[in-house]
């Protein structure tokens, strides 16, 4: 159950981590502009709400194997990942397959 749990709340944490940035970042024109938004009410509760869920997810990875971290860090990729190719229209290729191939390589090396 706490696998179940790890994987459920890292994938609610990266996503909502994802759409905070996503709310944030898409009208700034600078990174001073970005940061402002953030303490936007809806930005700054999916924020904290999102953190919730991270340290949730760390907990019950931390009960199941002390490679918690690495693993949740895979789950952000991949969760980032599906959620720009989703909602904000990038494109699969074959160059960004090598990059996430590229970079859950370096997190499994980090195990």
């Amino acid at each position: 159950m706490a696998w179940l749990l790890f994987v459920v709340f890292g994938v609610i944490s990266y996503l909502g981590i994802s759409l905070m940035g996503h709310l944030t970042g898409a009208g700034a024109h600078s990174g001073l502009g970005a940061a402002l938004s953030l303490f936007k009410p809806a930005a700054l509760a999916v924020l904290l709400v999102a953190n919730l869920f991270w340290a949730a997810a760390f907990y019950y990875g931390l009960k199941e194997t002390k490679d918690a971290l690495p693993m949740l860090i895979a789950i952000g990729v991949i969760t980032s990942f599906v959620y720009s190719v989703a909602f904000l229209g990038d494109e699969v290729t074959a160059l960004h397959l090598l990059g996430l191939v590229l970079v859950l390589g370096g997190i499994y090396l980090l195990v």
